[in-house]
């Protein structure tokens, strides 16, 4: 034969809980392929030589290796019918690694979506493959949970008394390893939508997992690794809270302009609050990753990190001001705030940026309180402000929404609630009094 295919434990990389991955490596015509197991083990109980799990391991490991092994023989059959149809020796590794995890029982859950969070870092889209990690792991936390909610806590209709004391029996989970996403139901959405809410997340927190999974299951029907009928969130409504968005009025905007910083932080803070103000309510993102060569004949050019819209906006007196204490001695290549640097990872550029996020959000709390501003400000006031101020100048809403890159105004009267509250209340006075 021309390929062989070995198990081995992978230790290049360590996870949290001490446990590597098992995974079988395939080597055919000079070319390497690794594809995991979907199984992971603590490397004391790993037998090099026998590349099997040791007796000795929690767990039915007798079970385990027969599995182990079955996974062996199953990709050995799928390269000999490769082989004998005279197609292997011209495969692309990557299309072969496509091709057998096709070819296994199903889709592997963690296997496919760490392959789409490698696709994701592939693109710099490292913000995006940040929430895949956080709904990956959530997903493996409730997989690992040992069991599932109640039917009592999942049918939010019944109220059947005596419930809350006396729950109904369950089955058990305690999924140690990973499991096929074919498994993903209307059913399970429901049991881990009730175990993520009993942990004290919210209820949009859960929105933004939810949405996540559900683009990983749309992704993995087009790519053909799952049944194009198989679509768990047909029956499952993805819920939202409403959170109400707090902006400034103009005379608290004036209390921060006048605001004479005490630290270093607090300067750059009331810059980064004043500069995502006069662009139009630009995000704290936009401004991290604008560069020098974006700022041209009196504009500022640049595509938003979130949307890939394109904004160009006049440069304002006070804008000019701002922009002249950070753009002087750069190059064209150069970030305008500093907080990035040329020649870093995007992995290393998003670490950065979310740590000055923090910074900037821990100095506006302290900016608001000095000023007396009854509300937390966070880097979104300035963005909000923005809107509600320019509507309470008249302008209409169809122009805030363009502005501010809204794909429907449906999006821009969001922004506008405190606006639309408070022209409410100041009628009503006149009406009742």
């Amino acid at each position: 034969m021309s390929f062989t295919v070995k198990l081995f434990l992978d230790t290049r990389r360590k996870r949290a809980d001490k446990e590597y991955t098992i995974k079988l490596r395939i080597t055919y015509y000079r070319r390497l392929v690794e594809v995991s197991t979907g199984y992971r083990v603590d490397e004391r109980y790993w037998n090099v030589t026998t590349a099997e799990v040791k007796s000795r391991a929690s767990g039915n490991t007798s079970r385990l290796n027969s599995q182990l092994q079955k996974q062996k023989t199953e990709v050995s059959d799928v390269l000999l019918d490769l082989e004998r149809e005279e197609k292997l020796h011209t495969m692309p590794t990557q299309e072969l690694r496509q091709y057998l995890i096709r070819k296994d029982s199903e889709t592997k859950t963690y296997v496919y979506c760490d392959e789409v969070i490698a696709r994701l870092k592939l693109a710099n889209r490292i913000g995006t493959a940040r929430s895949y990690k956080y709904m990956r792991n959530s997903v493996h936390g409730f997989m690992r949970s040992g069991k599932k909610l109640p039917n009592w806590l999942v049918n939010e209709n019944d109220k059947t008394p005596g419930r809350e004391k006396h729950p109904l029996e369950y089955p058990k989970y305690r999924d140690q390893v990973d499991f096929t996403l074919i498994r993903i139901t209307t059913k399970w959405l429901h049991e881990y939508d009730a175990w993520y809410r009993s942990r004290g997340n919210s209820v949009n927190g859960l929105a933004v997992v939810m949405r996540t999974l559900r683009a990983l299951i749309n992704k993995a029907r087009k790519e053909q690794m799952l049944p194009k009928d198989h679509n768990p969130f047909g029956e499952y409504r993805i819920k939202k809270e409403a959170t109400r968005k707090r902006a400034i009025s103009q005379a608290e905007l004036d209390l921060i302009k006048i605001y004479e910083p005490q630290t270093d932080l607090q300067s750059r803070a009331k810059d980064y609050f004043l500069l995502s103000f006069y662009l139009m309510g630009t995000s704290f993102s936009d401004l991290v990753y604008m560069q020098m060569k974006q700022i041209r004949e009196g504009r500022v050019e640049y595509k938003r990190q979130r949307t890939g819209g394109l904004y160009t906006i006049k440069i304002t007196a006070p804008l000019q001001v701002i922009l002249n204490k950070y753009t002087a001695g750069k190059s064209d290549e150069d970030y305008v705030l500093g907080i990035l640097s040329s020649g870093t990872t995007p992995e290393e550029q998003s670490k950065a940026a979310q740590g000055a996020l923090k910074r900037y959000n821990k100095a506006l709390k302290t900016i608001g309180e000095v000023c007396g501003i009854n509300a937390p400000i966070t880097s979104y006031t300035a963005r909000h402000s923005f809107a509600t101020i320019a509507k309470y100048k008249g302008v209409p809403t169809a122009i805030i929404s363009e502005a501010m890159g809204h794909k429907t105004e449906e999006i821009t009267q969001v922004y506008l609630d405190s606006f639309n509250r408070e022209v409410l209340d100041d009628w009503n006075e006149k009406i009742v009094l």
